[in-house]
């Protein structure tokens, strides 16, 4: 471990530091991206059936459809998830699930694609 400096003191008889690294501590980007990205459900007939909100935040994406928040998913787990898709990723109420023909979001027991701008521009900022 590197030589950092530490600060030490006692606070009612009970003696403290600090140490302000700490090789096992996480460490949160905090240049990521974050922002919003929506995109219309649609139903198997191609009509618009409501409207799919994914907020980015520097450590979780949250899923709302609706009025409702439908899932709080770890970026680093999403991430993972979406540079090898294989298996379904179920979190909360949706399920992430890839097909040969692209990436779908099941909220609800339905069924919708996730548009490749959606999908790209989430592979470029997670």
């Amino acid at each position: 471990m590197s030589q950092v400096s530490r600060s030490a003191g006692a606070v009612g008889g009970v003696s403290t530091s600090y140490s302000p690294i700490r090789e096992s501590a996480v460490t949160i980007n905090l240049e990521a991206w974050t922002g919003r990205l929506t995109f219309d459900a649609k139903n198997g007939r191609g009509w618009r059936v409501g409207t799919v909100v994914v907020d980015v935040d520097l450590s979780e994406l949250t899923i709302t459809y609706g009025t409702r928040k439908r899932a709080v998913i770890d970026r680093g787990d999403f991430r993972d998830w979406l540079l090898r898709p294989g298996t379904p990723l179920p979190v909360d109420d949706v399920v992430w699930t890839s097909e040969a023909d692209g990436i779908y979001i099941v909220i609800g027991g339905l069924t919708y694609a996730v548009p490749d701008f959606v999908v790209q521009r989430l592979d470029n900022v997670i």
